[in-house]
């Protein structure tokens, strides 16, 4: 005689939404790349079967960190004009539209090791971005628009 057994098997599984991407900090950074941001939302699971990609109009960032389930750190590629972030696992893709702004850093380069005084009334088009940057310790105040002042490299103390 003949013996028919029935094997049943039963799989659990936890089911996860699609992640979700709220907001890119800082949401700006020079073309040439390397601006360390913080990308929020949820479903970015640490635990997570798979890891969590991020692009920034399809390019891979680079050093991605899942620090829990509602933040990644990651260091943007290079770039140029407004584009989409895009956080995608296992679980789905999100993208951010219009989530990060690269400019042209070329400026910022000229000016490193320099000091700057005068009068830049009509240098600077529309939309442009201008800055200084100091390594170290600084004091002063940085502000936008229709500015008259001096930034004093110091001892950290002072309004940004």
């Amino acid at each position: 005689m003949v013996k028919i057994y029935t094997l049943e098997i039963r799989v659990a599984f936890d089911e996860f939404d699609p992640p979700t991407l709220a907001s890119v900090v800082p949401s700006s950074g020079p073309e040439t790349g390397g601006t360390a941001v913080t990308l929020t939302g949820t479903g970015f699971t640490a635990d997570s079967p798979g890891p969590n990609a991020v692009t920034f109009d399809g390019v891979s960032a680079t050093s991605i960190v899942t620090v829990n389930d509602t933040t990644i750190t990651c260091v943007t590629p290079a770039g140029s004009g407004t584009v989409d972030v895009v956080v995608t696992n296992n679980f789905g893709a999100v993208t951010l539209t219009n989530g990060f702004t690269y400019y042209d850093d070329v400026n910022f380069k000229e000016m490193e090791g320099k000091v700057v005084t005068g009068n830049t009334r009509g240098s600077v088009g529309d939309g442009a971005h201008v800055g200084l940057v100091a390594k170290g310790e600084t004091r002063g105040a940085v502000a936008s628009g229709n500015v008259q002042g001096t930034v004093i490299v110091g001892d950290s103390k002072g309004a940004r």
